[in-house]
């Protein structure tokens, strides 16, 4: 059964670092101590190492006087640090068991690359339309105000939009816009409405929806071109407070960084739009949202593969399964991520409690430590996801459903795992 929502996840076959050549940092050596991992390389010239760095390359030895890396001991801070990266790995071992094992896990590899492969296929096919649907735009704006500019951000720019995604716009450089922002100068119809009204006269355009009262105001746009239907657009205006470009320009480093970020976010961002619970104005999870949690579980994957690597564990795990590498080896990478994410997210991720960080990869990379330090300033809020650009804004405010997509996350867990069956018998089908 899984574990309560909220509980550590330790457990499983992968349970190894308690029992075998890892030790945990609570348990005393009183004969001597023991030397793990090879020594750390030398520093290149003129650099720093951070404390991550020196911490993910040194060896640590345990022995009576505490816990200590290349000969200094180490303070309260690392020592928890040391602690929850080798929970993060216990409770790795428990999600794959919770998934119905690593064969599954591994199938799940493969169908989240031929799914994610699917989707991009679907997108680049209608991209042309869409994009025609943006000049068009930019035509309209252009003309209600000459000297306006429209730009492309969110999913639709960085490559990471679902087949059926809205196309993110912000409207800048509009002067009345800006006079009731900064002078308090107010039109008699607002920007918005101006907007709305003239959309609505376009052949293009199906649909014009406004909504003023949101924390950034915006119309929503349904338009078809030539043989696409259904393209919807959201368009917004440049403010102060709208940091849509800077938000998808970190996105796309984001990517870079973290390769797998892209087929994982493709994937779950399909997932939650079957169901109804990806439009973050009706309480669902914004796809911002959705790459800051998959970045955490990211940020936690590496950490943990740098603590293994440099204990000498680089094959992922101080047992075989059976299968050439262990759980964190390449060919279970996705699987591994895809279920890791689904079982933090739907059983052990409290919203009351926990916050999302991806600020400190190694502490904070913990529900409850980000909790600790954040959850108190959004009390009134669904849950927590700390915008990385601010840690007073809360991207997880408006995210009302979050229990349903908690619960969809916890169904999709289960559903793989019924599927463990399927595999060991003759008539293999997808998963």
């Amino acid at each position: 059964p899984p574990p309560p929502r909220g509980g550590g996840g330790g457990g499983g076959r992968y349970k190894y670092m308690r029992s075998h050549s890892i030790p945990h940092p609570a348990a005393g050596y009183p004969h001597g101590h023991r030397n793990y991992g090879p020594p750390p390389p030398a520093p290149a010239r003129g650099s720093k190492p951070s404390t991550l760095d020196f911490f993910a390359q040194a060896p640590v030895v345990v022995g009576q006087g505490g816990t200590s890396i290349s000969g200094h001991m180490l303070s309260p801070s690392s020592l928890l640090l040391h602690r929850l990266v080798l929970d993060g790995i216990d409770a790795c071992g428990s999600y794959i068991d919770q998934a119905g094992g690593p064969t599954v896990v591994k199938e799940v590899h493969h169908n989240v690359q031929s799914m994610a492969a699917a989707l991009k296929a679907l997108s680049l096919e209608r991209r042309p339309w869409q994009i025609s649907v943006v000049n068009a735009l930019r035509v309209a704006v252009t003309a209600l105000w000459p000297g306006a500019r429209v730009e492309v951000y969110g999913s639709f720019a960085t490559q990471l939009c679902a087949p059926s995604s809205d196309i993110d716009l912000v409207v800048c450089d509009v002067v009345e816009h800006y006079q009731s922002l900064f002078q308090d100068i107010k039109p008699r119809e607002s920007c918005v409405a101006q907007l709305a009204r003239h959309l609505s006269k376009q052949k293009w355009v199906q649909v014009v929806k406004t909504i003023e009262r949101a924390a950034v105001p915006i119309v929503k746009v349904t338009a078809t071109f030539r043989e696409a239907s259904g393209i919807q657009l959201d368009l917004s205006f440049d403010s102060p407070s709208h940091r849509g470009l800077s938000t998808c320009a970190f996105v796309r480093g984001l990517c870079a960084e973290f390769p797998m970020l892209v087929p994982l976010t493709m994937v779950l961002k399909q997932f939650l739009v079957t169901r109804g619970l990806n439009d973050p104005y009706s309480g669902g999870l914004s796809s911002y949202g959705l790459v800051l949690m998959l970045t955490r579980v990211l940020q936690r994957d590496r950490l943990q593969r740098r603590y293994l690597q440099a204990m000498g564990k680089d094959k992922s795990a101080s047992e075989k399964n059976g299968e050439g590498q262990g759980i964190f080896g390449n060919e279970y990478e996705l699987g591994r991520l895809f279920v890791t994410f689904l079982a933090e997210y739907g059983r052990e991720f409290d919203p009351i409690r926990h916050a999302v960080s991806v600020f400190n990869h190694a502490e904070e990379s913990n529900f409850e430590h980000a909790g600790a330090k954040y959850r108190h300033l959004f009390l009134g809020d669904p849950m927590a996801i700390i915008d990385p650009f601010d840690p007073t804004n809360n991207i997880g405010r408006t995210c009302y459903g979050i229990g349903q997509i908690q619960s969809a996350f916890d169904q999709a867990l289960a559903a793989i795992r019924t599927f463990a069956p399927e595999l060991s018998s003759d008539s293999k089908k997808p998963l």
